[in-house]
């Protein structure tokens, strides 16, 4: 059993070392925007394609628990709506027992499974690339420096920034960047007119 297991695990990173020599090659044109730059790409396009799967990619399954979920709270909002506020409670409680809580949860656990796979499984693969390919030994070979940039905070000892550290600085950055982009073209075009 364990020969087995060694064996998957060493596919897996064998299929790990290909993956990561392939985007190598595919980011080796643009070696001169340096890597602080490259960093940033690679987030917003993470990031951007993220976004646009998580708006566009649904399952039937999601779909069905959203439909589920979406008539039964409104079955509950009628119930407390209704004339006879002691019956409206009552029927919402045995809506909120009966289904309405299961529906919940279903639909809560495809919408937290969807995130997983839409969101943070992008941006944990970006990171665990950028993590493995901009160590201080990847930049010295591609950049001629093992840093990304210094900063000068006492004479002796500068702070030397890792590339992890600028990775999550760019996450912030592009996920600051979209409702910034999103205002710009709102006033733009509500200028016009």
């Amino acid at each position: 059993m364990d020969d087995m297991l060694d064996n998957v695990w060493f596919g897996i990173e064998a299929g790990i070392q290909k993956i990561a020599g392939f985007m190598d090659a595919l980011l080796l044109p643009l070696r001169f925007l340096g890597p602080e730059m490259i960093i940033f790409i690679l987030v917003l396009l993470c990031i951007t394609l993220s976004r646009f799967f998580k708006k566009h990619y649904n399952t039937q399954r999601y779909i069905r628990l959203k439909k589920n979920f979406d008539h039964w709270f409104e079955l509950r909002q009628e119930a407390m709506n209704h004339a006879e506020t002691e019956k409206g409670r009552a029927m919402a409680k045995n809506i909120d027992q009966a289904e309405l809580n299961r529906a919940y949860y279903d639909f809560f656990f495809e919408s937290l499974l969807k995130s997983l796979i839409t969101t943070w499984l992008p941006l944990l693969c970006t990171l665990a690339y950028v993590n493995r390919s901009f160590t201080p030994g990847g930049l010295m070979q591609w950049f001629g420096r093992p840093e990304l940039f210094m900063i000068n905070g006492h004479s002796i000892l500068p702070w030397s920034i890792p590339s992890i550290f600028w990775f999550f600085i760019s996450v912030l950055l592009v996920y600051a960047l979209f409702p910034t982009m999103a205002w710009v073209r709102k006033t733009i075009f509500n200028h016009g007119e």
